[in-house]
């Protein structure tokens, strides 16, 4: 791919040492209407953030009905990487292994920040202003199809179910019966690095997620 001068720049926002509670706290009053992607060593979910904090699904011990239940932030059963998006930001925090209080690196990536989303905290962040020529609309499609019938679901969420994958739970309301889901992504061109670069070379340099859509 050709590169392409342009004025346009995508903002990666950095603060390290911070643990996710206050990196949520700090970043995600100012997103609308915010959805999570938590990873943990033994799976993956979707969470919706709202004034009073983050929250997944859980089963019930009956089996079918499910409760939504607070994302363990800070403990050692919390997610060690989470994703937290709307349609103009995301934040990014990854725990540092080595840390015993699980503090990491949180990132905030958007075009349009102007001040640092970290600053009520104190202290610095480091901000990288990434040249970019181009952005791509791009999505993932999610596995299963809408099952409403088979668990007793919250308000606000729908069930995405295959027979050969557990059932997954996004946090999208009145999903039609058998209907698919896509993860909304834009992907920002940029040159490469080095002599690639210097010949004219581009590459993605950088993706952002931006919301959950219907599958057309």
């Amino acid at each position: 791919m050709t590169y392409a001068t342009s004025t346009a720049h995508l903002v990666c926002q950095t603060r390290t040492g911070i643990t996710l509670a206050k990196a949520i706290d700090a970043v995600a009053p100012k997103l609308d209407s915010a959805i999570g992607l938590c990873y943990t060593p033994t799976e993956c979910y979707f969470a919706r953030y709202d004034h009073d904090g983050l929250w997944h699904l859980r089963l019930l011990s009956c089996g079918q009905r499910l409760e939504e239940q607070p994302v363990s932030l800070d403990s050692c059963h919390g997610p060690y990487e989470v994703r937290l998006f709307d349609r103009k930001k995301e934040l990014r925090w990854l725990c540092n292994p080595e840390d015993s209080e699980r503090r990491g690196t949180a990132v905030v990536v958007g075009q349009d920040i102007d001040t640092d989303p970290f600053g009520g905290l104190g202290g610095k962040s480091q901000r990288h202003d990434i040249p970019i020529s181009e952005e791509l609309p791009s999505q993932y499609l999610l596995w299963g199809q809408c099952d409403s019938q088979r668990y007793e679901l919250p308000s606000g969420w729908s069930c995405l179910w295959e027979p050969r994958i557990p059932p997954l739970w996004v946090p999208f309301a009145e999903l039609p019966a058998n209907k698919r889901l896509t993860l909304k992504l834009i992907e920002y061109i940029g040159r490469d690095p080095g002599l690639a670069g210097e010949h004219g070379n581009c590459s993605v340099v950088m993706e952002r997620l931006t919301c959950l859509e219907l599958a057309s």
